[in-house]
């Protein structure tokens, strides 16, 4: 039996897909993907290519949908994929790739579709217009898949009203418990030793893509607005911003224009993420819209309490002022609220307590969502072998 992943994000695979393509190893599948090698938004994927024996096919697919001449090229490819591989299974990813590779299924019989949805563009907050345009987009290619993964409840229940035989809930791709451990003092002085954070610095980090969706801009903004009010009690605060992306450069430029160099650090793309989540006081993850945050989630794991805007995503988990702060209003001044808030909420050692962060989340554990995408890729298989393929 032949399976074939189909993502827009070509290291998606390493970052995301791990788990699951060990899966479809151990139950005897061979395994296919089709991306863009020259979208690499996280990290190339060669290691995990190599080591699981993964065959490669480099598609023209691009992230944004009105891209519409490469991703037809890509369509057309990933049908003759399909065809001449004899493709058994496809499991696509981003709002792309699951548009490419249902298209590329039509009309062909006896291929069974998997879409995991990161999180639908249309979500409870959302413009009315929007949010119709993408339902509808969804729900018409809802009718050629059979099943549906989501990540949160509100994308669940959304799937549940559309076409596909079968929708499933998974706590994103689960984090790695004995990866994300529960940092203690001592790594938390040493890790900000090698950073240059001091005692006295109330430093808080955001981890991922530099985009507009992501909302950086607003923390910055934020820094600015508390920097600018010269608050003698104020803590002295340094922002990390660890990732790169399209908006990296104008934000580094607002931050030069506003003088607020010594409050925000650029750290780049990192794949050693523990030592800021060690070194810090409080993650920052203010995204607009967010099908889950495994961002966040690694962050709670280690103990890290996270100011985290109100979306579907971050609700599945936030437990507001007990690991963390839901901020409701996407402006300077309701951030600015939440991090005063935490700083001296965490003065209250009752409070914000990093082990009983951690045993909030722990039900987002890897094992969890193994459990729940064994029984997807099962199921699959089951239908497969009755459609005598």
């Amino acid at each position: 039996m032949k399976a074939l992943i189909v993502s827009s994000v070509y290291g998606f695979l390493t970052k995301f897909e791990r788990q699951n393509v060990e899966l479809l190893k151990s139950m005897g599948i061979e395994i296919h993907y089709a991306s863009n090698h020259t979208n690499v938004v996280y990290e190339d994927c060669e290691d995990i290519i190599d080591e699981y024996g993964i065959i490669y096919h480099d598609i023209p697919i691009k992230q944004q949908p009105l891209e519409i001449s490469d991703n037809l090229k890509a369509i057309i490819q990933v049908r003759e994929i399909i065809k001449r591989e004899k493709i058994n299974m496809i499991h696509c990813h981003t709002p792309t790739g699951g548009m490419v590779a249902r298209f590329a299924c039509l009309g062909i019989k006896g291929v069974y579709i998997i879409y995991t949805a990161h999180g639908f563009h249309f979500y409870n907050g959302g413009s009315r217009l929007r949010n119709k345009v993408f339902y509808l987009a969804e729900d018409f290619m809802s009718r050629n898949t059979n099943a549906i993964v989501t990540i949160n409840h509100e994308d669940e229940s959304a799937a549940k009203s559309m076409h596909a035989d079968e929708v499933y809930r998974i706590p994103g791709e689960g984090i790695d418990s004995k990866y994300f451990e529960l940092t203690d003092e001592e790594e938390r002085k040493q890790e900000r030793a090698k950073l240059g954070i001091t005692d006295d610095d109330f430093f808080v980090i955001t981890i991922g893509e530099i985009r507009p969706n992501k909302n950086q801009k607003r923390v910055i903004e934020t820094l600015d607005y508390i920097v600018k009010k010269h608050n003698p009690n104020a803590p002295n605060i340094i922002y990390g911003v660890i990732g790169h992306g399209r908006q990296e450069e104008k934000l580094k430029e607002y931050v030069k224009e506003h003088g607020i160099e010594n409050n925000v650090r650029f750290f780049g793309y990192e794949l050693e993420i523990r030592t800021f989540l060690k070194a810090a006081d409080a993650m920052v993850f203010p995204s607009i819209r967010e099908g889950l945050g495994m961002a966040a989630l690694e962050a709670l794991f280690t103990g890290l309490p996270v100011i985290a805007s109100s979306n579907r995503g971050s609700k599945e988990y936030i437990k507001n002022k007990k690991n963390g702060i839901l901020v409701t209003e996407d402006s300077v001044v309701a951030y600015a609220e939440a991090i005063k808030d935490l700083y001296y909420g965490k003065k209250d050692k009752s409070i914000y307590e990093r082990d009983m962060i951690r045993k909030s989340v722990m039900n987002f554990e890897k094992a969890e969502s193994k459990k729940i995408m064994r029984k997807v890729y099962e199921d699959a298989i089951d239908k497969c072998t009755v459609s005598g393929l």
